[in-house]
């Protein structure tokens, strides 16, 4: 009988993580089936920050796997490490995020007041939202209103001014409409809410608000005619909403049908 020993080469068993492996990362995560928040992805970030710890967007893709799933503590030490590595790139995103998931007006204002002076005479974009919006729509839930008329109108100005009035997301217009409607001009409101369905003729969310000032007001008539067209395009799928969460002062069908039933009883 033989026998055969052999001495352990380490080197062949080295793993490594090359400069053209961290260009090449996306290619390696979606043709080789590690998308996004699976064991497999998560190995190759975690392999690839051994090699590379200063690479941010690796330090994001970890935590935002753990933030749409709903673990905050997946989230926060993994994009503080993105921060912390490339504030300009990454400070929006975590504000963005903390807006839209953890509904934290402070901290999220506060990221991305920290954001503007990195980038002057520039308006950033995180997730292809101004911050001057998001600013707008911190202060509108923490009921500072004129801070919040301020930045909408600032946002609304710099588009039209940039890629013209045609091209302005519709919830610039909501908003601003329900920040006067809360601070009772419903006459502002209404006007608001009119843009806003000049430049997008097709929108629920518009409808439901204008509806609820024309009722405010008295005018039954153009209330019951709006509110039918909330109704309506409700159900063909011009309404606002968001993946993962719920959006602010998001419309539903059952509050289009209870205002018509007000309006209707009248």
């Amino acid at each position: 009988m033989l026998y055969f020993s052999c001495t352990p080469t380490p080197e062949l068993y080295k793993r490594t993580f090359t400069q053209e492996d961290l260009d090449s990362f996306d290619k390696m995560r979606w043709f080789g089936g590690a998308y996004q928040g699976t064991p497999a992805e998560k190995y190759l970030l975690l392999e690839g920050l051994k090699h590379f710890p200063e690479k941010a967007s690796f330090w994001r893709e970890l935590g935002i796997a753990g933030l749409k799933r709903g673990i905050p503590y997946m989230f926060y030490p993994y994009y503080d490490k993105a921060v912390q590595y490339d504030s300009i790139e990454w400070l929006g995103y975590r504000g963005y995020c903390i807006l839209y998931f953890n509904r934290d007006y402070e901290r999220a204002l506060k990221d991305f007041n920290d954001l503007d002076p990195l980038t002057p005479n520039f308006v950033d974009h995180p997730q292809a939202q101004s911050i001057d919006y998001m600013r707008g729509i911190c202060h509108l839930k923490m009921g500072q209103h004129e801070k919040a008329l301020e930045y909408f109108d600032r946002h609304l100005n710099s588009e039209v001014e940039t890629v013209g009035e045609d091209y302005v997301a519709t919830y610039a217009f909501l908003y601003k409409g329900i920040t006067h409607y809360e601070m009772g001009d419903k006459q502002a409101a209404q006007e608001a809410f009119e843009w806003g369905l000049r430049v997008h003729d097709s929108n629920a969310d518009l409808e439901y608000w204008l509806a609820k000032c024309l009722l405010e007001k008295g005018d039954t008539k153009n209330a019951l005619v709006h509110i039918q067209k909330a109704k309506n395009l409700f159900k063909q799928g011009y309404k606002h909403g968001r993946n993962y969460t719920e959006d602010f002062y998001q419309t539903y069908m059952p509050y289009i049908e209870a205002l018509e039933k007000q309006i209707s009883n009248i």
